[in-house]
């Protein structure tokens, strides 16, 4: 089974795939049939709805959801997430040497002045 992360009560399973972008309805499937545990996302239930304020969650695989908690389509107001999206967004790529972390701007040759 591969490994779910758990990141400031959401559970995001990260693979990077191609961009796959749903339609009116998402589209569904069961963990199991993309490799994941239903069992560790009915624990994470039970972890969010005792331990975070947590409105709603979706668990998304190659452009397919394999797991929702609450309220899915209400809007909900969010702030201060930008550094943990970022995080989740380029972990995997840290993780795997894509990204180096230890270089400067400056050694990649950025420069954010105009």
């Amino acid at each position: 089974m591969k490994p779910l992360y758990l990141f400031l009560g959401l559970c995001l399973a990260i693979t990077p795939v191609e961009a796959q972008t749903p339609g009116v309805e998402w589209p569904t499937s069961t963990p199991e049939l993309l490799g994941y545990d239903s069992q560790a996302l009915t624990i994470l239930n039970e972890f969010i709805s005792e331990n975070a304020a947590t409105t709603g969650m979706m668990v998304v695989v190659n452009g397919k959801v394999i797991h929702s908690y609450g309220k899915v389509k209400q809007l909900s107001y969010l702030a201060s997430c930008r550094k943990s999206v970022l995080s989740m967004l380029y972990g995997i790529y840290v993780d795997r040497g894509k990204i180096k972390l230890d270089k400067s701007l400056k050694e990649l040759d950025i420069d954010d002045r105009q």
